[in-house]
């Protein structure tokens, strides 16, 4: 057995390419080797700023022998057919082919028995092949090259068991890149090149010349630096994992250098240094741990209190500075600097303009051709939020007296869209609504409700609590969801370009952890109405919620059959009900109620011809009992399931089980007489009728 060490260098790789690339060139090179019938014990990628590598473990170091078959015509076949099969498998004769007895007459076979190639001989094309069939994002070519890649590419390290293989890449404009076994270290701080012949080596070259090879390294070393220099100043890093696995792909080498800006920038709101100072710089950003009562070595002193964001920043440098980051230190802060200052105007320009202000402008803006500006989102939402304000219900009482905060915060909602702080940074979009409502004396609900009306953005995002807030992010993904469906834009497979997926489960989250009661049929259809277009898509627009409902129950350990069945009982339009029926219906359900239930409908299902009728039967003494039986249980029933006591109701209805096989065994439930027929047939679905209130049982598995 032996090792593949495989290296493709270049200039710097975009660090959001370099993951995607490393797993899809080592997906693709599984595969090729899977179809060369070369089998291995591992492999792994790496990847860093200028290089994507590749190890595979425990490669044969030849092909197995192999025997290839092709089947022919059957014997005695028309001589054209034969001359192609001779043709087509490579045969001079049929001397050369074997005649087979297949059960179904006899066939010819031609046979093949080949001998395996040396691994060394099969790799150069396969790698080749490898590199020609990668696609990038975004490639260029350079130079008089045809070839394209992401960056220039200057190296290829291929080496197999210990030794170079034979081979080049061709690039057109008559240069070619050969294989080699040289790797490079950092571009600055080493040079030349060294020979690597396994992957140990590469690791412990690259580390002497100043390169980390493993990206888990990298954000280590990062991670190890920024805990230090944090622990020293008394600061709490804010954490950003994104941020991280960014700059680990900038730096071969990282050294995090702490530098300051100036304290009056504190001023503008948190959200928008920090998000200035990671999309346009790459810095980290830190809280006050402590007061800094220390010495005067302390980088950072605070004025205000621990938690409050502190003025400095950690970038991530890719050198080694001989003046101790001095000059480095200088240019970031004075970049930074120029950077906050931008912010800072940003946020006092929009300050001067009062938020209401905006409000006209939003006429500009189009939500969507056919369902208008976002003008008119704004007017419908202000409509729904007073509905939802008097429909939305918990088990303290109604919403009602939020009705009046939750359509202001509704009119407001949207109005910093247009404002010169979101234009620049549109991931700030209601979130500075707040800071601009707040600043503009509105209600500290209304102002919270701005900018928690996106939310849940997704499964990890806050859920909003609040009473406003909660009325308002409801009003936004219902109308949403609404409209989409009244012009008919849903969710198509994978396609989801309005992500009406996103707010179906943001609104079931909302009913969900507010423990909220609502009628979301009802409040569809009232969110449809506030729409200049005519159309019923409550019964529609809440069974893809449902459906929503149904995987995340899922997710959750609900059994899935249960969960159909419950969505296929009687219609629930309260998701709270729908999810304590389904827990309900998979702890207290019993073999007992599923036989029974079972054996009606299957009578049910069979009969033909017959009408529902109201008359019960009285032919025989078990048909008054049943009958009377089930006149008591279902009001009863009805009672239970409006008090949503579900335990209670599968109590009642598992102990008419042995009325029910008493029943079957007494009379003859397809009598011949018509009318009694009739009656015992609707006596049966009037049971049927009563389990489905909770579940359809037909729907479960076995």
């Amino acid at each position: 057995m032996a090792d593949l060490l495989f290296e493709l260098f270049s200039e710097e790789i975009p660090a959001r390419m370099q993951a995607g690339a490393a797993r899809d060139l080592l997906k693709s090179l599984e595969a090729k080797l899977g179809e060369a019938g070369l089998s291995y014990a591992s492999a792994e990628s790496f990847y860093g700023p200028r290089r994507l590598t590749f190890s595979i473990t425990g490669l044969p170091t030849r092909q197995e022998d192999r025997t290839e078959e092709r089947k022919g015509p059957k014997e005695g076949a028309p001589e054209q057919a034969m001359q192609g099969f001779l043709r087509g498998a490579g045969l001079a004769s049929l001397e050369e082919a074997e005649l087979r007895d297949t059960g179904k007459g006899r066939v010819w076979f031609a046979v093949k028995h080949v001998v395996g190639l040396e691994t060394r001989a099969v790799l150069p094309d396969l790698l080749l092949n490898l590199i020609r069939s990668h696609t990038w994002p975004k490639s260029q070519r350079w130079a008089r090259t045809t070839f394209r890649w992401v960056r220039p590419l200057h190296r290829i390290l291929a080496v197999f068991d210990g030794q170079t293989l034979d081979g080049s890449l061709d690039m057109g404009g008559g240069e070619s890149i050969a294989f080699s076994d040289q790797a490079e270290g950092h571009r600055f701080l080493s040079e030349g090149t060294f020979a690597a012949l396994s992957l140990d080596a590469l690791e412990a070259g690259l580390k002497e010349r100043h390169c980390l090879l493993r990206v888990e390294d990298r954000k280590a070393a990062i991670r190890s630096q920024l805990d230090k220099l944090c622990a020293e100043s008394g600061l709490t890093l804010i954490e950003d994992e994104g941020l991280m696995n960014e700059v680990a792909g900038l730096a071969e080498w990282p050294v995090v250098v702490q530098g300051r800006f100036d304290e009056a920038f504190l001023n503008v709101p948190e959200e928008c240094l920090i998000l200035s100072m990671k999309e346009h710089q790459k810095y980290f950003a830190a809280r006050v741990a402590r007061l800094n009562e220390g010495p005067e070595r302390a980088e950072v002193r605070s004025k205000g209190p621990d938690g409050r964001l502190a003025p400095v920043f950690f970038t991530v440098s890719n050198m080694v500075a001989d003046d101790g980051f001095a000059v480095i230190r200088a240019g970031n802060e004075r970049v930074l600097n120029a950077r906050l200052s931008d912010a800072k105007f940003f946020y006092e320009q929009d300050l001067a303009t009062p938020l209401e202000d905006n409000l006209p402008k939003l006429e500009d803006i189009v939500f969507h051709a056919k369902l208008g500006s976002v003008g008119d989102k704004v007017r419908r939402m202000e409509a729904l939020a007073a509905y939802l304000a008097g429909a939305l219900g918990t088990d303290d009482g109604t919403l009602s007296a939020e009705a009046e905060k939750a359509t202001r915060a509704v009119r407001l909602m949207k109005a910093d869209l247009v404002s010169a702080m979101v234009y620049e940074f549109p991931e700030l979009q209601g979130l500075m609504g707040r800071y601009y409502a707040l600043a503009a004396g509105e209600d500290a609900q209304v102002a919270n409700a701005i900018a928690a009306h996106y939310q849940p953005a997704g499964p990890n995002d806050d859920c909003p609590s609040d009473s406003v807030s909660l009325i308002v992010a409801m009003a936004d993904k219902l109308d949403t969801l609404a409209g989409f469906w009244l012009i008919d834009q849903k969710p198509t497979g994978s396609k989801d370009p309005f992500a009406l997926r996103r707010a179906a489960l943001g609104i079931i989250r909302l009913i969900r952890e507010n423990n909220l009661r609502l009628n979301l049929r009802d409040t569809l259809q009232a969110a449809a109405s506030h729409y200049a277009i005519e159309g019923q898509i409550a019964d529609e627009a809440l069974a893809f919620v449902i459906e929503r409902l149904a995987v995340q129950m899922r997710d959750e350990g609900a059994k899935h059959d249960v969960v159909q069945a419950v969505r296929f009982g009687s219609a629930e339009w309260d998701l709270r009900r729908f999810v304590k029926r389904a827990k309900t219906t998979q702890d207290r359900l019993t073999q007992d109620l599923t036989a029974a239930y079972k054996r009606a409908s299957n009578i049910l299902d069979k009969a033909k011809n017959w009408q529902r009728v109201e008359t019960r039967p009285g032919e025989d003494k078990s048909d008054t009992a049943f009958g009377a039986l089930l006149d008591t249980a279902i009001p009863k029933i009805g009672a239970l399931m409006a008090a949503e006591d579900f335990g209670a109701v599968f109590d009642m209805l598992g102990g008419l089980r042995e009325e029910i096989d008493q029943y079957f065994d007494a009379v003859m439930i397809n009598a011949e007489d018509a009318d009694l027929r009739n009656q015992r047939l609707s006596l049966l679905a009037d049971f049927v009728d009563a389990v489905n209130q909770v579940a359809d049982l037909s729907r479960l598995e076995g």
